[in-house]
């Protein structure tokens, strides 16, 4: 079972629950949140598309390789970019993030990895819609295709998305688990193989894993439903090496094209 199935699945999961508590709106940032969103599309039917905070509900192709291109170029038959950020504030939109760092205050970065403000260690593109996202009403997942110490860290360097208030709830999905951040990080799931010690020893916050479960499997149908909408596995994409993922992409490109 690959890393894409796994984390995608829990996606599927993550967002037919925000649907029943709300959510209508997602803006897909990556092939894993896209490929998770058409799936949900297929039973839910209440849930539109947004290429980040683009267009808001464009018609997507059957597969998803073109599927963010057409997303951000098709005409809206909902409305203009700005309505994407009234549904934000309104606590009706879904966001799935990466950032740079994330810390243990739920605090976000993407602007700069050490140094200073002036002179950078490392220069990353600029807190983008992190400010927006982090302290809304709204739903927001960080994805990483690792959990490690460089990426989870106890403070970020620039607060790009400032830590959300009390009663927001965040959550964290990277290859070992499931997590959320409410007063503090705890585990709600984690995948086979992995145990406490393992989070604790790649975590540089601290984490409550003491009522963590195993996360189940994809199910038969959460499988076919990413077959349905992704045949070409793009949501492998994001989890594997940069060489891997290009040369997949571009045999993606080449089959959908001819």
């Amino acid at each position: 079972m690959s890393a894409g199935d796994l984390l995608t699945a829990v996606l599927i999961r993550q967002f037919q629950e925000a649907v029943g508590q709300g959510m209508r709106v997602l803006a897909v940032t990556s092939p894993s949140s896209l490929v998770a969103g058409r799936a949900v599309q297929q039973g839910e039917g209440r849930l539109a598309l947004a290429t980040g905070f683009g267009t808001l509900d464009a018609p997507a192709d059957p597969t998803v390789s073109l599927g963010d291109a057409k997303l951000g170029t098709a005409r809206s038959p909902v409305g203009h970019w700005s309505d994407t950020f009234v549904a934000l504030r309104r606590g009706m939109v879904g966001v799935v993030t990466s950032p740079a760092q994330l810390d243990a205050m739920a605090a976000t970065n993407l602007s700069r990895v050490g140094g200073t403000n002036e002179a950078p260690k490392l220069a990353l593109p600029g807190s983008r819609g992190l400010p927006d996202n982090n302290d809304s009403p709204s739903f927001v997942w960080y994805l990483f295709a690792d959990h490690n110490p460089r990426i989870l860290v106890p403070k970020v360097d620039f607060v790009s998305g400032p830590p959300p208030g009390p009663d927001r709830v965040r959550r964290l999905l990277t290859p070992l688990g499931l997590f959320e951040h409410r007063d503090g990080w705890r585990a709600l799931g984690l995948f086979a193989g992995v145990d406490p010690n393992e989070v604790e020893a790649r975590t540089g916050f601290a984490i409550d894993c003491s009522q963590a479960g195993a996360i189940p499997p994809p199910r038969p149908e959460e499988l076919a439903a990413m077959e349905a909408v992704d045949p070409l596995r793009l949501r492998d994409l994001e989890f594997l090496s940069r060489e891997v993922a290009a040369a997949r992409f571009a045999e993606a490109v080449r089959l959908e094209r001819s």
